[in-house]
């Protein structure tokens, strides 16, 4: 009867110690067994592989000169010597060296060894290998350190809010925008912030309807620290948690005071010099490099006699009289390729009426936003002024014809009466040469 049991004992030994060996060399994590003084006892299959030792190279060695990186291997033998002392002990993070010197990062735990009589003879180690979490969980981290130093330090207002509106993140560039001190500003409703309120109710709206949860180039007013009203290009979008629930929304922000500000005053000097072109006697057109009209003011209806939808588009040469068109179109050409012509030259349109008119034009190049270059012409209408020149000269050059008739009718009188005055010259002498009675003087 002893002997079966111990057989049967024998033969359950045998069983639990394949059943550990099993277990020991097919662990997933590395296992391995150090005596009291640290050396390596055991090393299992997992163990080399990731360490590159064989368990011939690292038995009856310290575990320390195995795996230890330089510089930890008193720290490594302390915590060693005290894990020996304690029955239960916690999971810790540590770094190990390989063979090939590459370190990997570990966490570790121990479970004390005892013989039959409850006497410590050395350490079970068990290491999981977690390099690949921990240098994802570094990326993640560094990632994050950057991530937030880019965005703490963007020249736009990022302002994030949670569901109930109220600010939760506030950047540098927000605080140079509006002036709040995060302090000041973090808890508080967004609402507050915005001049027309219904513009923040109507972000949301788009935000909840919108497929992605997006908002772009929305333009709204912000009220600063200082009481400003500053106008702002918004960009925002909702921020979920992992169940896809809406947790809060992230708003950048940035200042278009200034551009808007240039945008009135554009706006308000294009319409100044629009009512000056609209508003001049000469006829002003903008005539592209095709020589079709792209731009005539409501004086290119008076002299023409077309309409400016007629205008737009039509070929500039096609108001041209046949004797003008060769001197127009050289004149153009020579002022596109930059050579010298005069400031001002004449010639001839005709009015969809088919009256022909006189005109003086002046023109100058202009480069357009898209590159191409136009010409833009200021034609004066010279029909009456060139009538009353001729007129004028007609009345000159007839006025010349009697002045000269007059003063060759003077010069004629002057001329008899100087022959008279020269014969009664004579007569006088001829009677001084004549004695009195009519006799000679001897």
């Amino acid at each position: 009867m002893a002997e079966e049991k111990v057989e049967e004992m024998t033969r359950q030994l045998k069983e639990l110690e394949e059943k550990y060996r099993f277990l020991f060399e097919n662990s997933g994590d590395m296992i391995f067994t150090v005596d009291k003084r640290g050396i390596i006892t055991s090393f299992n299959r997992e163990a080399e592989k990731t360490t590159g030792y064989d368990r011939q190279e690292v038995i009856g060695k310290p575990f320390v000169d195995i795996l230890a990186t330089e510089g930890t291997k008193q720290r490594e033998m302390r915590r060693f010597r005290k894990r020996l002392g304690i029955q239960e002990s916690k999971p810790y993070e540590a770094v190990m060296r390989t063979r090939s010197g590459e370190r990997r990062y570990i966490l570790a735990n121990s479970l004390r060894l005892e013989d039959e009589r409850g006497k410590v003879t050395g350490l079970a180690c068990i290491l999981k290998d977690v390099t690949v979490h921990k240098r994802a969980e570094q990326e993640t981290k560094r990632a994050k350190y950057l991530l937030e130093k880019v965005v703490d330090n963007m020249a736009d207002a990022i302002v994030m809010t949670d569901k109930k509106g109220l600010i939760t993140f506030y950047n540098k560039g927000a605080t140079e925008i509006f002036g709040h001190h995060p302090s000041d500003i973090l808890g508080k409703p967004v609402l507050d912030f915005y001049v027309r309120k219904k513009d923040a109710k109507k972000v949301k709206q788009i935000l909840l309807k919108s497929k992605v949860g997006k908002v772009s180039d929305f333009e709204t007013q912000f009220l600063t620290r200082d009481g400003r009203k500053i106008f702002v290009n918004m960009s925002a979008t909702l921020i979920r948690d992992e169940e896809g629930k809406v947790v809060g929304i992230l708003g950048i922000n940035r200042d278009i005071t200034q551009s808007k500000m240039l945008e009135r005053e554009l706006k308000e000097s294009e319409e100044r010099y629009r009512t000056m072109v609209e508003s001049a006697h000469d006829m002003v057109a903008i005539i592209g490099g095709d020589s079709r009209l792209k731009y005539v003011n409501k004086k290119a209806e008076e002299l023409t006699a077309y309409s400016r939808e007629e205008l737009i588009g039509m070929d500039f040469r096609d108001l041209l009289d046949k004797g003008s068109r060769r001197l127009v179109l050289d004149r153009f050409r020579k002022k596109r390729r930059g050579e010298r012509v005069p400031v001002r030259y004449e010639f001839e349109i005709v009015r969809k009426d088919e009256e022909k008119r006189r005109v003086e034009s002046s023109s100058s190049n202009l480069m357009d936003a898209n590159g191409s270059m136009n010409t833009i012409a200021y034609i004066r209408d010279i029909t009456e002024r060139k009538r009353y020149e001729e007129a004028l000269k007609e009345k000159l050059d007839e006025l010349e014809k009697w002045y000269k008739l007059t003063v060759d009718r003077e010069l004629k009188m002057i001329e008899l009466k100087n022959e008279i005055r020269a014969l009664a010259n004579e007569l006088t002498e001829l009677k001084q040469k004549i004695l009195p009675g009519g006799e000679p003087k001897t």
